[in-house]
């Protein structure tokens, strides 16, 4: 007998100690704000069920044995008072059982509801690998800003209540009101600067051209130089036909030699040409006429399309840098249902674009399109440098429309490139087009031109293609970047944002922030 007294005289003084402790833990909660005093407490309830249930039925166990010796009926008030300074279950009886089995599946019972209403309990030990046994609550306990998971990692669905003082659990998604949540990863590529890689997967049949009426196989490069060797940039450089093999006629293909004195010009498979004349100029006054030989080779693969065989040239011109003061710079975003994420994300970082582009004197120019037959095709808007008034553009944009694969890039291109707002003058010229589908199909002459606009003009266009993306839009990109002189930039699965990104045919690159590439590439060019 007196054994089992002092087993209900230690049973007591656990009881006083968590007693204790629970008023300890009430008075450190209430100097704290109200959603804190929340957590602790449903985190008090997951640590006072864990260790009660072990106490209870230590309890049970030692009056069971007691009333069998003594007849006595000490055992109710035992588990009432456990029962309550526990907090066990909102929903017990007012009897308790005479068995261990009899509580142990009281305790089960009570154990389910009380996850149900304040879902903030845990299972046994033994459940605990399922996928959904048991809310982590870490440290510091539950909190409204936490994404509250299963152990597997996956979000609980909206049906399961949210912690006490929260109107439900926060979705798995980025916090809106940050650009930095809205974050994009990407890639960057240039097949200019990689061009033996580039012609090696064409010639192996890996990639292939036209893509859309867009061949950038045929290359010529010219180098522009002063007579000291240093770089020229801003010349007016064109390939031209020639009439009585020496004077120059209609042209070909023009454009502008960047910082590094690179002009890069293309002609057509079907051009049919024996030699062209290549012309150096600034404002339109003639620098350098030259006659370049070409020959026509067939392809490795032997399947019968020519080329031309590739040609690079150093002409050494008799004046000085032209590279201009002023540089803009020209969003293209397609707009339709499937571009929700890219103009989020632009409508965010914007800003912060802005204030991270160390250059002076710049403007900007936001442009959407959407397709024939949406609420419009393409919505064109002129340079500013007020930045507000740009993002307000932004702001007013939704995403919407679309419907079917193909959209309308030509329309938006031809605009875009021939648009009088780009300043004739040297300067940095770039347009990013920021996309997820391809053009439609037979528009291939009015991309043609769009493009030879926008490198006559010395615009150095870079696509920007978001998800779900096939491989013919990669090859659109590709050709565009590479006949304007641009870089390829893809989005890329890291982020998490959005569906799935297309994994281009390139060389080793590296995973960064869409953000960092675009203010990089504003600033090297």
């Amino acid at each position: 007998m007196k054994d089992n007294i002092d087993k209900l005289k230690m049973l007591n003084d656990i009881d006083d100690k968590f007693i204790e402790e629970a008023s300890e833990t009430d008075k450190t909660a209430e100097t704290k704000s109200t959603e804190v005093s929340e957590a602790k407490a449903a985190k008090k309830v997951v640590n006072f069920k864990k260790w009660g249930s072990i106490a209870a039925a230590v309890v049970i166990l030692a009056v069971s044995v007691t009333a069998l010796t003594f007849g006595l009926k000490a055992g109710k008030g035992s588990k009432d008072k456990k029962s309550d300074s526990l907090v066990m279950d909102t929903n017990n009886t007012d009897e308790v059982s005479e068995t261990s089995t009899e509580s142990a599946a009281s305790e089960k019972s009570s154990s389910a509801e009380s996850r149900k209403d304040a879902a903030a309990s845990v299972a046994s030990d033994e459940a605990s690998s399922e996928s959904v046994s048991y809310i982590d609550i870490g440290e510091e306990g539950l909190s409204p800003e936490k994404n509250y998971s299963h152990v597997n990692g996956d979000v609980i669905s909206d049906d399961v209540p949210a912690p006490e003082g929260t109107d439900r659990f926060p979705e798995k998604k980025p916090d809106e009101n940050s650009a930095e949540a809205l974050l994009l990863t990407a890639g960057q590529w240039n097949d200019n600067a990689n061009w033996g890689f580039f012609m090696n997967l064409v010639n192996t049949g890996k990639i292939a051209f036209p893509a859309y009426g867009l061949d950038p196989i045929n290359r010529i490069v010219i180098t522009l130089q002063d007579e000291d060797g240093n770089p020229l940039e801003g010349y007016n450089v064109s390939a031209c036909s020639l009439t009585d093999g020496k004077y120059l006629d209609s042209w070909l293909y023009e454009t502008v030699s960047d910082k590094n004195g690179k002009a890069y010009l293309f002609l057509r498979n079907d051009s049919n040409l024996e030699e062209i004349g290549i012309s150096v100029r600034a404002e339109y006054k003639p620098f350098v006429e030259e006659v370049i030989k070409l020959q026509k080779t067939e392809d490795s693969q032997g399947n019968g399309k020519n080329k031309y065989a590739p040609i690079e040239k150093t002409i050494t011109v008799k004046g000085e840098n032209r590279k201009g003061n002023e540089t803009q710079v020209m969003f293209i975003l397609d707009t339709t249902g499937s571009m929700g994420d890219e103009l989020a994300y632009l409508q965010k970082d914007f800003s912060k674009i802005v204030e991270d582009v160390n250059i002076d004197n710049i403007s900007y120019s936001v442009n959407f399109y959407k397709d024939v037959g949406d609420e419009y095709v393409v919505k064109s808007n002129p340079f500013t440098s007020d930045a507000k008034e740009i993002q307000t553009l932004l702001n007013a944009e939704s995403a919407g429309g679309g419907g079917d694969l193909p959209e309308a890039v030509a329309q938006a291109l031809c605009g875009c490139m021939q648009n009088t707002g780009w300043n004739t003058m040297s300067g940095k010229k770039i347009a990013f087009l920021i996309f997820d589908a391809p053009p439609h199909d037979g528009e291939e002459e009015g991309l043609y031109t769009a493009v030879q606009a926008a490198a006559k003009r010395g615009i150095h266009v870079i696509p920007v293609v978001a998800s779900n993306a096939d491989r013919k839009t990669e090859l659109f990109g590709r050709a565009l970047a590479i006949m304007t002189n641009g870089e390829y930039v893809f989005l890329t699965d890291d982020s998490g944002i959005g569906g799935s990104h297309l994994e281009p045919i390139i060389g080793d690159y590296e995973v960064e922030k869409l953000h960092d590439i675009i203010v990089r590439i504003i600033e090297s060019y």
